[in-house]
C-alpha cells in the first residue's frame, strides 16, 4: 500500500515551506498510516496518571511541564502529508499550544477516574496541536491527580522514563526558585529522522532483508491462543487489559534458570509465553512480534521520540521439544532477528503482499518485558501511579512481563471482539503455571507442562475423568485424540442434538473452516 493511495484527498492544507519542517521517522510514518485507516482511533494514545496527595506547589508543576515542551521539540510537532511524503512540523517553544495552562480542575459531576479514562480515550489530534496534553484534577486541597496523554508517534516507553525524571527535575527547581534546572541541550528527534534518509540507512535495510526474505519466504498464517468468538471481516481495534502479579519466588527462579541456560530472562519468558500458546490451541510454526528499543546508538539514549520496533520471532515448536530445546530455538530466532532489524513496516509490505483486512498485520501476538513503571517524584508530595488503558488493541493479544524486582507481573492487551476477560485471566494463571515447572523441570516436554493447579486438576478429573481410558493411553492433545477419531470411524456420528447429527467427517471439515483451514490456531473461532 503507497502512501499516496491511503490519503489521497486528505491532505490538511498546504505544508509549511520554513526550517521547522523535517521528514518523519519511518516509525511515526508506520503509525500514521494507520491512524488513515482508522480515524478516530485512541490506539496510539499513550496515557499516564498519577494520583498526588500533599502540598503540591501547581504554579511549579505548570511551569515544569511548559520547560518539558520547550525543551523537547518532538512534543511540539505535528504531522501532515505533502505529495505522498509525511513530514514533521515542529511548533515554535512560545506557542500557546506549547504551554499548557494546567490550572485546577475539579472533575464533579463525573468521578475523577472516568475523567482521566475518558482522556485516555480521546485521541490527540496530531496533525493541529501537539503531541501531548495535560490535566490537573483537584479532589481536596492536597489531594490531585495529574493526567498526562502522549502521541506514540512522539514518545515510545523509554522516552517516558526520561520524561519523567526531567519533569521531577524541573518541578523540584521550580518549586525551590525560577531557575530551571541545569541540564545540557536535547537532543532533537529529528537527527534520527535524518539518519533514515542517508544511503548508508538504506543499505543497511536492503541488506537485512535478504534475510528476511528467506525466513519469512513461506510465513505462516500467524497464531495465537484460540479465540472465544468467530473475527470480524475488518480488524476492531477495540480492546482491554488484564494483569496481575505472579507468585513470590518466580523472578528469582527466571534470573537462576536463565543463567544455568545461557540465556536472558527475556528469552526463557518469552519461551514459556510460545509454549503456552501452543497449549492453548497456537500452530507450532508460531510468529511472535516483540517490542524492541531502537536505540542502537549511545546518542540515541537521551532523546525524546519513537525508536520502538516491532522484530518478529518465527519460532519451531514441532517435535513436542523439551523446554530447555524450546530455549535453545528461541534463542537463535531471537539472534538473528536482533541482527537482521528492519522497519517493521518495511517488513510487513515485503513479505505479506495481500494483507488481510480482518488480520492484524504479519503477527496477531507480540510478547515484551518491561522494567518497573517509571515513577514521578515530587517533593513533599506521596504520588502513586495510576494504571489506565486506552481502550484500544494492535494486536489480538499482546502480553507484556514486567520485572518488579523481586516479583514479576504480566499485563495482556487484547482484543475484545476475539476474547473474553475471563479467558486471559486463564492464560495468565495458566502461563503462571507453566513457567513455574518449566524452571522447576527444564527437561520437560511441552505436552508434559501442566497448566491447571492441583486443585483445579482435582476437580476436573473427579467431574470428567470417569469415562474408560484411551488406548495406549491416549496422545497428548484433545485434537489429535479427534483426528484419530475421524480417521478411524469417518462415518460414525460425533455430534448430536435436537434434529442435528454430524459425522466425525462432517465436523472435522466444519472445524477446519472455522480454524482458517487447520491448525487450530485462533483465526477464526474459539
Amino acid at each position: 500500500m503507497t502512501d499516496s493511495a491511503v490519503h489521497t484527498g486528505t491532505a490538511a492544507g498546504p505544508a509549511p515551506r520554513d526550517h521547522s519542517r523535517h521528514r518523519a521517522s519511518v516509525e511515526q510514518k508506520a503509525l500514521m498510516l494507520v491512524e488513515e485507516v482508522h480515524p478516530d482511533t485512541a490506539a496510539y494514545t499513550v496515557p499516564v496518571v498519577f494520583r498526588i496527595r500533599g502540598p503540591l506547589h501547581t504554579a511549579a508543576l505548570r511551569r515544569a511541564v511548559a520547560w518539558l515542551m520547550a525543551r523537547h521539540e518532538a512534543l511540539r510537532t505535528t504531522f501532515h502529508w505533502d505529495d505522498g511524503t509525511l513530514y514533521q512540523h515542529i511548533l515554535d517553544g512560545q506557542d500557546p499550544a506549547c504551554r499548557p495552562e494546567l490550572s485546577p480542575e475539579d472533575p464533579a459531576p463525573a468521578p475523577w477516574r472516568a475523567v482521566v479514562e475518558s482522556e485516555a480515550l480521546r485521541p490527540l489530534d496530531i496533525r493541529h496541536g501537539p503531541g501531548m496534553r495535560a490535566r490537573l484534577l483537584r479532589l481536596a486541597r492536597e489531594d490531585h491527580v495529574l493526567s498526562l496523554v502522549f502521541h506514540h508517534a512522539v514518545v515510545d516507553g523509554w522516552s517516558l522514563r526520561l520524561l519523567l525524571d526531567e519533569l521531577s527535575a524541573g518541578y523540584a527547581a521550580y518549586a525551590a526558585g525560577p531557575e530551571a534546572p541545569a541540564r545540557s541541550p536535547a537532543v532533537p528527534y529529528r537527527v534520527h529522522s535524518a539518519r533514515q534518509a542517508t544511503a548508508e540507512w538504506r543499505r543497511g535495510v536492503e541488506a537485512a532483508l535478504v534475510h528476511w526474505r528467506t525466513r519469512l519466504a513461506d510465513p505462516p498464517a500467524g497464531s495465537g491462543p484460540r479465540t472465544d468468538r468467530m473475527r470480524p471481516a475488518v480488524q476492531d481495534l477495540t480492546g482491554g487489559v488484564r494483569g496481575r502479579r505472579l507468585n513470590d519466588g518466580l523472578a528469582a527462579a527466571v534470573r537462576s534458570v536463565s543463567l544455568d541456560q545461557g540465556v536472558t530472562p527475556y528469552i526463557t519468558l518469552l519461551a514459556a509465553y510460545c509454549a503456552l500458546v501452543r497449549r492453548a490451541g497456537g500452530d507450532t510454526d508460531l510468529l511472535v512480534g516483540s517490542p524492541w528499543a531502537g536505540r542502537e546508538r549511545a546518542e540515541d539514549e537521551e532523546v525524546v521520540g519513537c525508536f520502538v520496533n516491532t522484530l518478529v520471532h518465527r519460532v519451531d515448536l514441532s517435535g513436542d521439544p523439551t523446554f530447555a530445546e524450546l530455549t535453545g530455538r528461541v534463542r537463535e530466532s531471537v539472534l538473528a532477528a536482533v541482527e537482521h532489524q528492519v522497519p517493521f513496516d518495511r517488513l510487513v509490505g515485503e513479505v505479506a503482499r495481500e494483507r488481510d483486512p480482518a488480520l492484524p498485520p504479519l503477527v496477531r501476538t507480540t510478547f515484551g518485558t518491561e522494567p518497573p513503571h517509571p515513577g514521578l517524584v515530587l517533593p513533599g508530595c506521596v504520588v502513586g501511579a495510576v494504571p489506565v488503558h486506552n481502550g484500544c488493541a494492535k494486536f489480538d493479544l499482546s502480553w507484556v512481563v514486567a520485572d518488579e524486582g523481586d516479583v514479576l507481573s504480566v499485563r495482556a492487551e487484547y482484543a475484545t471482539r476475539l476474547y473474553d476477560a475471563a479467558t486471559v485471566d486463564r492464560l495468565i494463571d495458566r502461563y503462571e503455571v507453566l513457567l513455574t515447572a518449566a524452571l522447576d523441570h527444564p527437561g520437560l516436554r511441552l505436552s508434559r507442562l501442566p497448566l491447571l493447579r492441583p486443585a483445579e486438576h482435582r476437580r476436573l478429573v473427579g467431574r470428567y475423568g470417569r469415562g474408560p481410558a484411551l488406548p495406549g493411553g491416549g496422545p497428548g492433545r484433545a485434537e489429535e485424540a479427534f483426528a484419530r477419531q475421524a480417521t478411524a470411524t469417518p462415518s460414525a456420528i460425533a455430534v448430536e442434538q435436537g434434529g442435528l447429527r454430524l459425522t466425525y467427517r462432517e465436523l472435522d471439515r466444519r472445524s477446519d473452516r472455522l480454524g482458517g483451514g487447520g491448525g487450530g490456531g485462533g483465526g477464526g473461532g474459539g
